[in-house]
């Protein structure tokens, strides 16, 4: 079986008008996205702009802004299902037992990131799922590779409103390639 069997793809995640409203919530929070980091060998987070250039916004379940509260919860429920819709149309059964955050992130000119999977001790993922909110920009593709066949590549088709499913471990490295002209958009979670 190849690994790109194990890549799942929805598209029209969610209906059109909450979309809209969603992209024009994160238009109004340009203050919250910081330079994002990522772990280090000493498990550690830091920001790495060579290995990995965007910047993030977690949303909190916590917050003072009962609409962040609002879509936090309303993207966890989604990507929950999102997440059993995986196990029953692949036929795999996960153990899922929570998601670990919902991050927007915004690649801005050159943004990227390296080669990388989302698995590691300091992370322990077992569904990684990246929700592309837009397509008007150059450059940003989301790419996998497959470790098993030499220079072997899956380019992901851009789609706003398309919701990506994979398993979060050593088989499948993926990146983002750098943001040629305007800027993408992405929300990001993991199941545990």
């Amino acid at each position: 079986m190849e690994l790109k069997n194990f890549i799942y793809m929805k598209d029209d995640f969610l209906p059109l008008p909450v979309l809209s409203s969603l992209i024009k919530y994160i238009n109004t929070q340009d203050k919250k996205f910081k330079n994002a980091k990522i772990f280090a060998e000493s498990q550690d987070t830091v920001v790495q702009d060579e290995t990995r250039k965007v910047k993030d916004f977690t949303l909190n379940r916590n917050s003072n802004s009962k609409t962040e509260i609002h879509w936090c919860s309303f993207l966890i429920r989604f990507f929950v299902d999102l997440c059993r819709e995986y196990e029953n149309k692949l036929n795999v059964k996960t153990s899922l037992k929570d998601l670990t955050e919902i991050t927007i992130l915004k690649y801005e000119d050159k943004g990227h990131y390296q080669f990388h999977t989302d698995h590691c001790s300091g992370a322990p993922r077992t569904l990684s799922i990246i929700f592309l909110l837009n397509n008007d920009y150059e450059g940003g593709d989301l790419i996998f590779s497959d470790p098993q066949i030499e220079n072997s590549i899956l380019k992901i088709e851009k789609k706003p409103n398309r919701v990506i499913v994979w398993p979060s471990n050593f088989l499948y490295p993926h990146k983002v390639t750098p943001v040629t002209k305007g800027v993408r958009y992405s929300i990001v979670s993991w199941a545990l």
